[in-house]
């Protein structure tokens, strides 16, 4: 257990930046330390970091059973944001350290953002926007209204749905892939349950939200981004992990795809990849779950997740 004067690191630098935030901490925590300075942690920062802290407060850092094994002092663990692929749970769990995560906050701000995404690129805004910015003023090719195409979901999860009730509003036909749902007709009438193959071949655009698991790493790879129609586009807020990344580089390279946009890399922080150069994709780094609203819920959940185990 956990008690006032626990110290506490927080790696999260949304949660650092915040001063509500820190605030509603140091309310129950008297040693608290931040990561002011903006550090992307690699294992042995991370280790030097938290050493002597007894909770902790983390992003997307990697808490491997190695990594565990050197926080000798740490007894609770809480999380900022919702993935959890970088997080060895079942080891936190063999070595008595409660784990607290709460999955679905941010599905709005994440949901919101891949409609804007959908429109940039089914709309080609993202290609005319860098050739402005190069002295060129072009014209569309294929502009399409998201009423006229067929948008494909795969994850159907509270993002996934957020997302299918966005796009029910603007009379796209729906297309979703959720290995935990049974292919069938939902009461939605623009909404379809259907198989990976019938979505990635009948889809004007695709839209990832999975969790980055064992399972879908890599799963839109070569042989499935060449089944897409011709003049697709990808749209993946979830992990770069599922991606295959040159894959997706040589389907926009010889124009098999239209356009993607990527908030998520298979190594962050990303290095410039040469995804990241091309004019048909539009890159953010890492930002779709962190609106204010959602990075303050998030916030307040990784605290509850402290504070419950305060004796």
């Amino acid at each position: 257990m956990l008690s006032s004067n626990s110290k506490i690191g927080v790696t999260s630098r949304t949660f650092s930046r915040s001063t509500d935030l820190r605030a509603k901490l140091e309310q129950v925590f008297k040693n608290v330390i931040y990561n002011d300075e903006g550090i992307h942690f690699d294992d042995s920062s991370l280790v030097t970091f938290l050493s002597d802290c007894e909770g902790a407060i983390v992003s997307g850092e990697n808490f491997s059973e190695d990594v565990i094994n050197k926080l000798s002092n740490l007894k609770a663990l809480s999380k900022f944001g919702v993935g959890i692929d970088t997080i060895d749970i079942e080891y936190l769990e063999k070595k008595g350290i409660n784990f607290h995560w709460r999955p679905g906050i941010n599905a709005n701000s994440v949901a919101e953002l891949a409609l804007s995404y959908l429109i940039l690129l089914l709309r080609e805004a993202n290609i005319h926007n860098r050739e402005l910015l190069n002295g060129k003023w072009s014209k569309v090719i294929n502009s399409r209204e998201l009423s006229e195409c067929v948008i494909g979901i795969i994850g159907f999860g509270q993002i996934g749905r957020k997302l299918a009730q966005f796009l029910e509003a603007h009379d796209s036909k729906v297309l979703v892939y959720d290995p935990h749902i049974e292919v069938s007709k939902t009461d939605r009438r623009s909404v379809e349950i259907t198989t990976m193959d019938k979505l990635i071949k009948n889809s004007d655009a695709i839209s990832l939200h999975i969790p980055y698991t064992n399972e879908t790493h890599n799963l839109i790879n070569e042989d499935r981004i060449r089944k897409m129609k011709k003049g697709s586009v990808l749209v993946n807020l979830s992990r770069g992990g599922i991606v295959n990344e040159k894959h997706l580089v040589n389907a926009l390279k010889d124009e098999h795809l239209s356009g993607a946009a990527v908030d998520v890399f298979q190594s962050e922080p990303a290095n410039f990849p040469e995804l990241v150069q091309l004019k048909t994709c539009f890159s953010t780094p890492h930002i779709a779950g962190t609106s204010n609203y959602a990075s303050s819920q998030l916030g307040l959940s990784a605290i509850n997740g402290l504070t419950k185990n305060v004796k």
